[in-house]
């Protein structure tokens, strides 16, 4: 960084010039996904991006897939560490994930009562 004047103020300050910029991304790896990105891929994305998007077709693939007819609702549930665990060790043994554990536990309490 180095002192850059501000054109409405007339003082230095330090703010982040297009050199310190530019110096930064030339340093960036370039990588995807643990995979080096070439610079004819980099360009192509830009040239996809300038052309434009079909916003309907993005609208449409965005965001995880529905799991009903209607939006899901995320509900916060506080556990400790202990509940946790065994949540799981069990989701582990029955190879779900944590969120298919805890609707699968949700679903034999719910039909138990």
């Amino acid at each position: 960084m180095r002192p850059v004047k501000d054109p409405l103020t007339d003082k230095g300050q330090f703010l982040w010039s297009p050199g310190d910029i530019r110096n930064t991304i030339i340093c960036m790896e370039r990588k995807m996904h643990g995979r080096e990105v070439s610079e004819s891929e980099i360009d192509g994305w830009v040239e996809e991006a300038e052309a434009g998007y079909d916003l309907e077709e993005l609208k449409a693939r965005m965001g995880r897939p529905a799991r009903g007819a209607e939006a899901s609702q995320v509900i916060p549930v506080r556990l400790t560490v202990d509940e946790l665990a065994a949540v799981m060790a069990r989701a582990e043994r029955e190879h779900l994930n944590r969120s298919e554990a805890i609707r699968a536990a949700l679903a034999a309490w719910s039909h138990a009562a």
